[in-house]
């Protein structure tokens, strides 16, 4: 008779995946046993919105999507609201709670080994669960998709103070460039985008001009007599639904399905091409580090401004850069306080300030 203890012989028989597992939910789908789970050794403590942000762009990213779009605002109380919708694989309906339970996973064989460490032991979701005020898969089904979204409160769960600054290049010694810049959301999406530059594309952006380039993504990419005779949004991929809508209502409809809130002037404006559709972040990143290797870099030491001058003399391009980005970040607020947001704001240099001025029109 077989002395050997029970499991060792049943291991010997149908091996090892019966003892990782503690239940199998189906569609492909476990929920890995505690042990199983320690072993995987990935830790998923959030510490930060941008450490959420990095294992949600991870798991669009195991789901093998090809295009990632985050879609990033702000709300009232400290709140910060991401939404990220993918073409990947999808979640099964019946698993839209389960996914954001303990060591629930998909990849019992197949879990990821990136730079950020193991991903796979099914603690990503569960840990951003326990560290926002709220979550959920607002869409998902098998090879459809998914758009997920979560709020988080910054006081509790803090973010970098400075959401707004792109990162740049900077050269080193040994000729090679350097990402600079805070490890905001841009910067950890940036790392993400460059890590798997030829496998994805991720977008980055306002609820507004996410919506706008998946709706110009969907006009290019389905077939307009498909579109038209369409009879439901569930035939079509998550990324590509909006290019559905026939009228404004019915753009916000549809971009509330996904987790993006909308009003129907700002669906009216992004239907009539009024706003530009966002490029990769890989295709941004490699303008920019272009134009930092087409820079010469002078051995002559660079001259301050002299103190006796009444007057500091900023460069026009770099006047022009700073309104950029005041009237790209003017967009979020404005839509909060229904204010017209197509603005253009102007820029004063006296002897000790830059004055930056708004107008604000209401809508």
């Amino acid at each position: 008779m077989d002395e050997r203890p029970l499991e060792e012989f049943v291991a010997s028989i149908v091996g090892d995946t019966h003892l990782r597992i503690e239940d199998d939910l189906g569609g492909g789908y476990v929920r890995l046993k505690a042990s199983e789970a320690e072993r995987r050794q990935a830790l998923q403590d959030i510490r930060c919105v941008e450490d959420a942000v990095l294992e949600i762009l991870r798991n669009s990213r195991d789901a093998h999507a090809r295009n990632i779009f985050l879609a990033i605002s702000s709300g009232q109380n400290n709140i910060r609201k991401v939404s990220v919708i993918d073409d990947g694989e999808g979640i099964p309906k019946h698993m839209h709670e389960a996914v954001f339970e303990p060591r629930v996973t998909s990849k019992l064989d197949t879990f990821h080994m990136d730079k950020w460490g193991v991903h796979g032991r099914g603690m990503a979701l569960y840990s951003i669960a326990q560290n926002t005020v709220s979550h959920g898969v607002v869409f998902s089904d098998v090879m459809k998709g998914c758009a997920v979204y979560f709020e988080a409160d910054t006081a509790s769960l803090p973010e970098k103070k400075d959401q707004s600054t792109f990162p740049s290049f900077e050269a080193g010694a040994d000729g090679s460039y350097y990402m600079r810049g805070p490890k905001n959301i841009l910067r950890i999406a940036c790392e993400f985008a460059l890590e798997h530059r030829g496998e994805l594309n991720v977008y980055v952006g306002s609820p507004s001009e996410i919506a706008s380039t998946m709706y110009k993504m969907g006009l290019s990419s389905v077939n307009e007599a498909i579109r038209i005779f369409s009879n439901t949004p569930d035939e079509f991929m998550a990324t590509l639904r909006l290019s559905l809508a026939d009228s404004p209502s019915e753009f916000v409809d549809l971009a509330a399905a996904l987790g993006i809130e909308l009003s129907e002037r700002s669906a009216r404006r992004i239907m009539d091409g009024e706003v530009p559709a966002l490029d990769s972040l890989t295709t941004v990143l490699g303008y920019l580090l272009h134009q930092s290797s087409q820079t010469p870099v002078s051995d002559k030491p660079v001259k301050r401004a002299s103190r006796k001058s009444d007057k500091v003399k900023i460069d026009a391009s770099d006047i022009d850069s700073l309104l950029a980005i005041v009237n790209a970040s003017f967009k979020d607020i404005a839509e909060r306080y229904y204010l017209d947001d197509d603005i253009k704001a102007s820029a004063k240099v006296t002897s000790n300030e830059i004055v930056i001025s708004i107008p604000i029109k209401r809508q």
